[in-house]
């Protein structure tokens, strides 16, 4: 079970509806079934549950069907409550986050254990990004900083992918349980904020703010931020390093690197790309090469270590992408590792001991112990 801020989803017992919800005082609330999408072995089922001073969307997100948790995002009406008085010059608004992991949780993630929560601080955030008020998270040790910093991209579009309490959430919580601060945006047009999400057009703002945001914050050593992203989120990474040489060392899971090619795997990503970007035909291609990393390995920086990791049955993005990346990359002399998982998913779900493990090395590495760039030149007996 996980339990946050205002409610609480737990595992049912054989007997129940398996999506019945409680709220923290075991009122059932009442539903209304609004969208389905199913994915691979991941489940998402959106709901809509209204009150008479409030709304909310709630999520139930079953993995392998073994283990339920619970996400919720609030409007900014009702986020207010418990908002701190006196927030960080660096944030608009700073809600904090309660939670704590069922056993049925940690026995998914074993580098994970409540001793864990306790060295960290949770922390709903809004912050500035152009003017807009954009959503995200925040979590930060409890131990004495300054500490490094990496910023999460997530992946997915809109509502599908948010930020919240699940998995991959928890594997945020063990990084920053290490030592390390680590911020999450939700992007513009998602969670509230206003704005539009442009799939990597304007919504990189979102990202590059974020490093404004770290700057301001006490418990940052600003001089040593990475930055890590799965998917949407990979690309919203390479979009990021072409724009800054800010970032020490960045982490790579599933990210697109040709977006017009994936179009031929993948056509019903057709129906994103004319919401996100709003183009068809020639005028979209030009908007999609302009999101393809694989066309940007120029601009660059040779100062970031890249680690790329990717599973061989990804459906979702070609693992190729990695691939003919990495070749570019290795013709740039751009200092990165890849690592193809055999037989690996979208999410590595098959590897998510050894991804958690590599993640934590490489920023380990060339974050909290300033490893020297590797040299790329031909050299060796």
């Amino acid at each position: 079970m996980i339990s946050a801020t205002g409610y609480t989803l737990r595992k049912p017992a054989p007997e129940e509806n398996p999506l019945t919800l409680y709220s923290l005082q075991a009122v059932e609330l009442p539903l209304r079934y609004s969208e389905l999408i199913k994915s691979g072995k991941a489940l998402t089922q959106q709901y809509e549950t209204t009150n008479r001073n409030h709304r909310r969307t709630l999520w139930s997100v079953c993995r392998s069907s073994v283990v339920s948790v619970m996400i919720a995002s609030a409007t900014a009406a009702s986020a207010q409550q418990g908002t701190e008085q006196n927030a960080p010059q660096a944030l608009l608004t700073s809600t904090e986050v309660s939670l704590s992991i069922g056993a049925d949780v940690l026995e998914t993630l074993p580098l994970l254990n409540n001793d864990a929560l306790a060295r960290v601080r949770i922390r709903e955030i809004t912050y500035d990004s152009g003017g807009l008020p954009v959503a995200g998270f925040l979590f930060e040790p409890t131990a004495p900083g300054p500490h490094p910093a990496i910023i999460y991209n997530r992946g997915g579009y809109g509502t599908f992918g948010m930020l919240a309490p699940n998995l991959d959430f928890l594997q945020l919580v063990d990084l920053a349980a290490e030592g390390i601060v680590v911020v999450a945006s939700q992007y513009r047009g998602t969670a509230g904020a206003p704005g539009h999400d442009g799939f990597g057009g304007e919504d990189v703002g979102d990202v590059l703010s974020l490093i404004d945001v770290l700057d301001r914050l006490e418990s940052v050593d600003a001089e040593r931020i990475g930055m890590m992203g799965h998917s949407r989120g990979g690309l919203m990474t390479y979009l990021t390093l072409t724009r800054t040489n800010r970032i020490r060392a960045a982490v790579v899971m599933a990210g697109p690197t040709d977006l017009r090619a994936g179009l031929e795997a993948r056509p019903e990503m057709m129906r994103v790309y004319a919401e996100a970007i709003d183009r068809q035909g020639a005028e979209l291609e030009i908007e999609l090469d302009a999101r393809s990393a694989l066309n940007l390995v120029d601009k660059f920086p040779q100062t970031t270590p890249l680690l790329i990791l990717h599973g061989t049955a990804d459906w979702r993005v070609p693992p190729s992408d990695s691939i003919r990346l990495s070749e570019t990359l290795l013709d740039r002399r751009v200092p990165f590792r890849l690592v193809m998982l055999e037989g690996g998913d979208h999410s590595m779900s098959e590897f998510e001991l050894e991804v958690q493990i590599m993640v934590r090395d490489w920023f380990d590495r060339y974050l909290s112990a300033d490893a020297r760039l590797p040299n790329l030149a031909p050299h060796g007996p």
